[in-house]
Order: structure tokens, then sequence, then C-alpha cells
């Protein structure tokens, strides 16, 4: 066996097999003969919660575990929740915080109860105060909390059920009986109480132990005497369990236990027990909590005793749903022991420096005072031997000379002769004897062989291909360089056919026939942190990139990853043992799977000094501590961690805990938080997730949380899992959720649309036929219109062209050339062409400015003055108007009307005003003063009847063509004016004509 700096050294042949066989049998039957007093000296391997977790309480009164797997701690600041991650403190405020007693009711409420007679519950996160004794507190050494308000308990040193209504604030004495002096416990299951009392006899004025069973509704009750006599009333403790009910009572010294259940009632002696606090039953098993220490007795073995921890000041013990025992202590905080089979010895309280275990099994070991003791198994005493020797960092042991080797003096100890002895090796680190000559020693700088013959080496003896032309010493032992490298470790197979060197450059094998081999992997040499030979054939080799590899005869025959570099190597059948810094990886060779122990598997905390197997247990060495196992033991956990959801959030609101969500389309970024309240294997606890059976994530371990963030609308599944530090998995937890679809997305929108696109399109097309219907109409009309147009044009043209009217004015031009005024009939033969030609083009013309009209007006009107003497006058005005565009030529035959029909048939002075205003249309007003429209229609009815004049019909079906095009109130009206003279007035025509 070895370490990275000690070794338990082999050699070969017969001799040395048989020293195998030896040291074997004398191991195992050590082991069984010595197992009960290992165990009552060693005590299991623990660690501090406090430290693990951060924890600054000391002193702790009491510790429950709920259905949720979560901790409830009672301490001096009072009651701590623990959810496998946090703490959280509760206290009432103006009474003592120190609490003990905790209980959790059928409704989830924590109860518990100070020391200065209170007693609380916790629910729904707040602190109620459920009962306080303001006049005469007393301790509560016992409660009961039945439903919703009732609360039964009893005091110290009292024989009184006392009944408390928590709503009604009212205290009452429930049951007491005559001549009981003092309830010592109870328990309620369906309305019923068990009592166990103390009664007085009144001959002997001894107390009984009484059993009582109470209907909590009527107040009735059985009475089952024992006839058992109560020893030290005062001290005395029972316990219940789910199985049975024990009474706890001392005598002389001695603990003893009755079984309350049985006919006999069995007394069970625990032997001595000196300053006992309490005990628990755990698991068919006395806990004895003492001032300096816990030991475990098993109730149906009580000689079978197991110390669980030394030195603290128990209160209060548990185990948890992961097999976990917790030790609460007044001084110290919280102990945890994960592993019981994990057990240790101290072998140094001030700390070791190197060791080897000899044959037989005996410890050899220097402390850090340079002390060297002796140790037989199952190392819990020590033999100093000698003090202060000259020590400078190594052991080995010669098992055929059986000595105990020191590197750096001259001489060794001999286990035989138990005596120093002479020994010439002088300086080394590693030892390697191959037979009784010849002897591999590594160095710092150089690996040599040593010879102890007295003539030179005779290479044909020596076993391996080691032969080296150079001597470093000519005395005895003869000393022969084999290579001058430095070096660590040798180790020779258990056939003794295979010699390996492990140099600062690489592994070197030595065969007994070929030349010697350096070991590579992936064509790189094998640089080593450890080696072990193989307890068949071949070498184990531990390597700076962190994996295992075998070799046989310089091949390489397996390889294993591991987790991390590892120091040294043991191995117990198909089992291999590696330990790492703070850790010891255990390979399983037929499976290649690897499991780590730690300190939440007992591993105590310290550098691996050395580690062997031996009769299928693990012995580790540390700096001041033997700890062994089972190598049996199953240090896989099988219990999966209790996984917990704490909340889902929304964006950055907290949703309440369901099974299922429907959100919005906009709803679709949720965060996921979860933990576990795992103790064993905490930091190697793992979380997956996946979404709708996808492939498992892992989570980031640093917030335990998950972010879904912009999910696509649809149905999701989310599915969380842990995996403990085993590869064991949780039970999954599940979440659905509906994330609806934007309203762009969903197919009933969609019909909608298309359906309202459909009644659009067919409103539209009905719209649009309707309208190319009425657009055709309006063409129609249109085409009707213009031909009106062009017929009211053509008659504005004829009224214009009045043959009257030219006649008249060719008479007139006629009679002037006749006078031989020449120059005024040229006049007006022009002005005659020009009013010709202007009204042929304005004919052709939907609009002309109101100049133009008033200018041709004025030619008009200028010509008309022919046919009349000299008393006629004309004057055109305009007021407030602009340059703005009219239809043409729809003015001049009201002009024409008032000449012909009222100021022709007029004597006298004979006067026409044409006046403009801009309006919403341009107002045209035509006055005259001629005889009247009452006269001319006279006269008019003389000449031609009832006819209609035809410029009166063609203006009438202009202006109602043009009421269509303009859409505006527009026309012609007459007004008869009342004239008192003749130069006024006397017909006025107001036309209202469109304009732009």
């Amino acid at each position: 066996m070895e370490s990275d700096q000690f070794f338990i050294i082999y050699a070969a042949g017969f001799r040395i097999e048989l020293q195998m066989l030896l040291r074997n049998f004398i191991y195992i039957l050590l082991f069984v003969l010595l197992g009960i007093k290992s165990a009552a000296q060693s005590a299991c391997n623990s660690y501090s919660f406090n430290d693990l977790y951060g924890f600054e309480e000391n002193t702790i009164y009491d510790i429950v575990q709920n259905q949720d797997g979560d901790f409830w701690i009672g301490t001096n600041s009072g009651l701590v929740y623990f959810d496998g991650h946090e703490f959280e403190y509760y206290s009432v405020k103006g009474y003592g915080k120190a609490c003990s007693n905790i209980k959790v009711d059928p409704l989830g409420r924590v109860w518990y109860a100070n020391f200065g007679g209170q007693l609380f519950y916790l629910e729904n996160d707040s602190i109620y105060t459920a009962l306080e004794q303001p006049n005469s507190p007393q301790l509560i050494v016992d409660y009961f909390p039945v439903g919703q308000d009732e609360v039964y308990y009893f005091l110290a040193e009292s024989g009184i059920l006392h009944h408390h209504h928590i709503g009604q604030k009212q205290t009452k004495e429930f049951w007491k009986q005559d001549g009981c002096t003092r309830i010592v416990s109870g328990k309620v299951v369906d309305y019923e109480m068990e009592l166990v009392t103390h009664q007085v006899i009144p001959a002997t004025q001894q107390e009984e132990i009484v059993r009582f069973t109470l209907n909590l509704s009527n107040g009735t009750f059985v009475r089952k005497l024992l006839g058992l006599v109560a020893e030290t009333p005062s001290k005395n403790q029972v316990i219940s369990t789910a199985d049975a009910c024990y009474y706890t009572y001392f005598k002389s010294d001695r603990l003893g236990v009755l079984n309350l259940d049985r006919e006999d009632a069995l007394l069970i002696e625990m032997g001595e027990v000196y300053s006992l606090n309490t005990t628990q039953v755990i698991d068919n098993e006395f806990f004895l909590l003492k001032k300096n220490g816990v030991e475990a007795v098993a109730i149906d073995s009580p000689n079978n005793r197991e110390t669980i921890i030394r030195n603290v000041n128990a209160s209060t013990c548990l185990k948890d749903r992961e097999g976990n025992v917790w030790i609460g202590t007044l001084e110290n905080g919280i102990y945890i022991i994960p592993n019981r089979t994990f057990q240790h010895n101290t072998i140094s309280q001030q700390g070791l420096r190197a060791a080897v275990v000899t044959n037989q099994g005996t410890m050899y070991y220097v402390d850090v005072n340079n002390d060297f003791y002796a140790c037989d198994f199952p190392y819990h005493k020590q033999e100093l031997i000698a003090e202060n020797i000259d020590f400078q960092g190594f052991l080995n042991y010669d098992p055929i000379n059986d000595l105990v080797l020191f590197n750096n003096q001259e001489e060794a100890y001999s286990v035989k002769e138990k005596k120093f002895v002479v020994s010439k090796l002088g300086y080394f680190k590693n030892a390697q004897f191959i037979d009784d000559n010849h002897v591999v020693l590594t160095r710092a700088d150089v690996a040599m062989l040593a010879t102890f013959d007295r003539s030179p080496i005779d290479w044909k003896e020596v076993v391996y291909q080691l032969k080296s032309s150079q001597a470093s010493s000519s005395d005895v032992p003869h000393r022969y360089v084999i290579r001058n490298v430095r070096c660590n470790k040798v180790v020779q197979t258990r056939d003794a056919q295979q010699l390996y060197i492990d140099y600062i450059d690489g592994v070197y094998y030595y065969s007994t026939s070929d030349e010697p081999v350096v070991l590579k992997q992936q064509g790189q040499p094998v640089i080593a942190t450890a080696l072990m030979t193989d307890t068949e054939v071949g070498v184990w080799i531990a390597t700076n990139n962190s994996e295992l590899l075998k070799f046989e005869g310089g091949q390489l025959i397996t390889s294993y990853k591991l987790p991390a570099t590892v120091s040294s190597i043991a191995q117990n059948k198909d089992l291999i043992y590696l330990a790492g810094k703070n850790e010891i990886y255990r390979l399983h060779i037929p499976t290649a799977t690897v499991n780590v122990i730690d300190e939440t598997d007992g591993l105590l905390s310290g550098k691996v000094m050395m580690m062997f197997c031996e009769a299928d247990s693990l012995f580790l060495l540390t700096e001041n501590q033997f700890q062994f196992l089972n190598c049996n033991y199953d240090f896989i956990n099988n219990r999966p961690p209790e996984l917990f959801i704490e909340e889902i959030r929304l964006l950055d609101k907290r949703l309440p805990l369901k099974d299922h969500y429907d959100l919005a389309y906009n709803e679709n970024s949720l965060t996921f938080s979860f933990r576990t309240n795992a103790i064993r294997g905490k930091e190697q606890i793992s979380y997956e997730y996946r979404i709708s059976g996808g492939d498992w994530l892992t989570a980031p371990r640093s917030s335990n949380e998950v972010r879904l963030s912009n999910l696509a609308p649809g149905t999701y599944i989310f599915e969380l899992r842990t995996i403990n530090e085993d590869g064991v998995t949780s039970e999954v937890k599940r979440i659905s959720f509906i994330i609806d679809k934007h309203l762009l997305d969903k197919w009933w929108f969609w019909l909608v649309i298309f359906s309202v696109i459909l009644i659009i399109a067919a409103v539209v097309a009905k719209y649009r036929y309707s309208e190319l219907r009425r657009q055709n109409e309006l063409k129609q009309q249109k085409q009707e219109l213009q031909k009106e147009v062009y017929k009211s044009k053509i008659a504005a043209i004829r009224s214009q062209m009045n043959p009257h009217f030219i006649f008249n004015l060719l008479n007139s031009i006629q009679h002037l050339v006749i006078k031989g005024d020449n120059e005024n009939a040229y006049s007006y033969i022009n002005r005659f062409a020009g009013l010709v030609r202007n009204t042929l083009d304005y004919s052709e013309e939907d609009t002309i400015s109101l100049r133009e009209e008033i200018k041709l007006l004025d030619i008009y009107l200028d010509l008309e003055k022919l046919r009349f003497p000299e008393s006629f006058t004309y004057e055109i005005l305009e007021m407030n108007t602009r340059d703005i565009q009219i239809p043409p030529m729809l003015i001049q035959p009201f002009i024409e009307n008032a000449l012909v029909h009222g100021l022709l048939h007029k004597n006298g002075q004979k006067r026409l005003r044409v006046q403009f205003e801009l309006k919403e249309v341009l107002i045209c007003r035509v006055e005259d003063n001629g005889i009247g429209r009452k006269k001319a229609k006279e006269i008019r009815a003389r000449q031609r009847g009832n006819h209609k004049s035809f410029s009166t019909l063609a203006i009438e079906n202009r202006f109602e063509l043009l009421a269509k095009s303009y859409h505006q109130q527009i026309g012609f009206s007459y007004e008869d004016l009342n004239a008192e003279n003749e130069e006024e007035f006397t017909t006025r025509v107001t036309i209202r004509i469109p304009y732009r």
C-alpha cells in the first residue's frame, strides 16, 4: 500500500507471500474480535452544520422536520426556519425568545413553547401568542393542539391537565385526579389522549405509574394501573413512538427503560450513564444525549452501544428524510452525521507528519513534534517509542527484515526486537525491495539500485534490466545509478515481474527481459500523481490530467476519466479509491462509474496522508485522525432530492402557484424559481428542465431559476427535476401553460376578416355597379345636358342675333349712310362685326370673365341706341366684384326684353341700369323705366296671344341646365317697382348667376 509520500512495501518470493497472508489473517481476526471495542472507542464522522451553512446559533433546544422536508430549529434567538438554503427567524416582541418543544399540527401550523410559560404558533408566516400565564407563569412541559382553537397542556411538577381556547382566550382545568402528583407525558390520537402519571400509594406514600385514556369530547377516562413504582420521579421521562411507549428512569446511576406496552413491562437496563441530558428514540435505538457526547443503544440489544459523537453537550437529535442524523448542542450549534458507518479515531492531537503500516497491521507514525509512536489496530491507543527523533519527512517499511525505515538517518526500528537498529541505506524517499540483497531507492535527484553483497554486483542476479556502468558508492550497500533524474515513487507488481519508477518526466517500465520503456498515452509520456500495484497483475497510475490508467507489461490496458487529480490510490476487489483534495472518488471497475465521497457523506476534512484497504475496509489517515469504513457500504445516495417550485413570475409579477396557466399572447416571458432542501451532496445537486418533451437542459446553479423569454404562442409543459450527487433523479414537477395567439394569428379572426372582406367586396361591387350605372346615367345625362347646352348656346346666339335686331340695326346704319354720316356708319359696322365675332367665340366657351360679358353688353346696348332717339340712356355698375368666370350670354336676353317690351313703347326719357353684386352667386339686376310688365303684357296679348317668346324659353332651359351643373340656387325673377314719375324705374329683373 502507498500514499503520495508513504508506502507499504511488499517483497517478492514465498517468504513475502507468507507474511502477507499472515498479515491479512491477523487483520481480519483483529477486526472481528475487536470490532465491538472499536465501535465503542471510535465515533461517527460528522461535520458542523453551523460552519457549512454559516449558522450563527450555538445553543440548540429542538429540531423538527416538517412534511415538506424543511427544518424548524429552536434556539436562544427564537424559532428558526431553514429551507436548505436560507434561514428565517421568528419571535414575539416582549417575550422570551428561547424556544423548544416544536410541533407541527395537522393544519400545518408550527407550535413552540418558550421558558417563560408562553405558547406560540406560526401560521401564514405570522406568529401568534396562543397562551400566556400573566399571573404565575410556569414552564409548559408538554402541550397538544387539537382542532383550530383548542390546546391542552400541563405544567412542570403538576398533576393537572389544562384546556385553553385560543379564540375565547379562556383557560380551565380539564382533568385532575386525587393523588396524581405529576403528569409525565401524553399523546393525542383522534380526540383521545393517553397520559402517563405518578399516583401516590396511600399505604407507602410511594409513587406508582398509572396510565389514563381520556376522551377529550366528554372528559371521561379509563384508568390502567401498571403496578410499578416510580423510581427517581423527578428525573423520569416517557418516550412515545409509533410502536411502543417507553418509560425511562435512573437507579444507582444506571438508566432503566420500561416498555409500558408490554404486559410484563419489560425492564431494559442501559448500563452506566453519567451526565445524561435527555433520551430520544430513533429507528429502534435509544439516543442518550449527554453533556459529553451522544451514544446510541439498540433497544433489542442493550449491550450493543455505539458512540455517535464525543465532546459535545447534546440537547436534541433528529434523523431526517435523507438518513442524516442531526445533533443539537447547547454550546456548539448543530452537527450532522451523514453516515454512521464512516467512523474515526483521533490518533494525535498535534497532527501527523508520516506513517506506515506493517504486515501485522501495526501503524507507526511521527507527529509534528517528531515523536515516534506505535498504534495497534483498531488505532485508538498509542504507545510512545521515542521523542524528538531526527526526522525529515519520509517513513518506509522493509517487509523482508520487518523494519521501519527512516529516510535520513543511519538507523531503523526493528518491529520484532522493538528497538532501533543500524541501517546504511542513507537518504531516500521511497524504497522497493526486490529480494533479500537488492532494493531500488528513489531520491530527489536520482533512482538507484542498492545491493547488500560485499562484492561488486553480479548483474545476472538482478531480476530486472537495470544495468548501470556507474557506481555511486564502493561501501556496503553498493549503490548503482539507474537514472539521474528526479523521481518520486517505485512499485513492483505482485508477481515480481514488473517494476515501475515514477520520474518527473514520465513513468518508466522495467521488465525482466526487455529494455526500459517510457509509458505513453496518445504519444505523450505519462506524468503520474499516484501509483499503486493492482491486487492481481499490473499497476494503476493516476495522471496529472485527471485520468486513471492501468498498465500491464508496459502496455495500456484501460483508462478512466476522473473528476480531478488525485494523490493516493487504494484497491479493494473491483473498487478503486482515489484521494482528491477534499473528497474520495470511488471507481467501480466493471461499470466504470465514479462516486464522490465527501464531507456530506461523512468524510472528515484534511489531506489524506495514507490510504489502504484491508479486510473489506477502507482506512484513511489524515493529519490527526484515522478514518475507516466498510467497503461494502453503498455510498450511492438512492434517495432523490425533494424538489420545490418556490415561485413563478410573469415579468416582474408573482403568480399564484398552480399546475396550469392561461396566458395572453404578450405574457410570454416566465421565470421559475426552485430549490431543494437536501443536505447530503448539496454542492453536487443539479437541476434539469425541458419544455414540452424536448431535451433536458441543465439549469444554472448560481440562481436556481430558469427564465423562458419571448415564447411563441402555443401549449407548453415545463418539466423540472433534480439530480443528486450519485445521479438519482427526483420526481418530475410539471407546470403546463397556454400562451394565447395574437388576434392576427387566430383562424377565426381571419375567417371574420375574410367574411368582412367578402361583405365589403360585395358592397363595393354593388356600389361599383350602382356607381357605374349612375355614372352611365350621369354620362347620358351629361350628354343630354351637353346637347341642351349646345341648344341653349345656339338659342343664346339666336337671341343675341335676333333678326329684328339685325334688321333694325342695318336700317339704322343704312340711314346713317344715306345721311352721309359715314364715320358713324363705319363705327357701328365695326361694332356690329365685333358683336358677331365675340358672340360666336363665346359660344364655344363654358365660361368667360365678367369683364368680357360686360364689354359684350356694352357693345350690344351701344348698337341698340341706334333704334332709339337721343332720349335712351343706360349704365352698367359693378359692386365688389372681382375677376370671376361666368357662363356667357346669360344677361343679354333680359336686357333685350327690357328694351323691346318696356322701353320701346315708352315715350319720353328711356333709362336702363345694369348692376352687379357678388355674393354666394353673382347677382345681376336689370332695371328700366319702361311701360311696366302689365302694359307690356297687354301689348303682347294683342300682338301674339299667349305665345311665349323664343328667348324666354331658351333662357329658362339654360338656367335649368346650369342649376344641374353647378348645384346652386340660380335663376331669375321679375319685380314690379312703384314709380312715382317717369324717371323712376318700373321693372326690375334679378338674375342669380353661378361663377367660378
